[in-house]
């Protein structure tokens, strides 16, 4: 009885590392239309639009990716 408890939960624990091992592995993600991101009207809005502006971002063009729009937040 205890060799059979024993296989079955072998057998649960293979199962789940397959699980997860097939579901784990995606292809690279890529970002479908632009990213919007509100940013407060204050410093760090200046911060973000400063980045944006500067190409802090490597290897990628941040205005085909991330549109950027001001919250008055008083």
């Amino acid at each position: 009885m205890e060799n059979i408890k024993n296989i079955i939960i072998l057998f649960i624990i293979i199962l789940g590392s397959i699980f997860i091992i097939f579901f784990n592995f995606e292809d690279k993600e890529e970002i479908k239309g632009k990213l919007r991101i509100g940013v407060s009207d204050d410093t760090s809005g200046f911060v973000i639009n400063y980045m944006v502006n500067r190409d802090y971002f490597e290897n990628i063009k941040v205005s085909d990716i991330m549109d950027i729009f001001t919250i008055n937040d008083c």
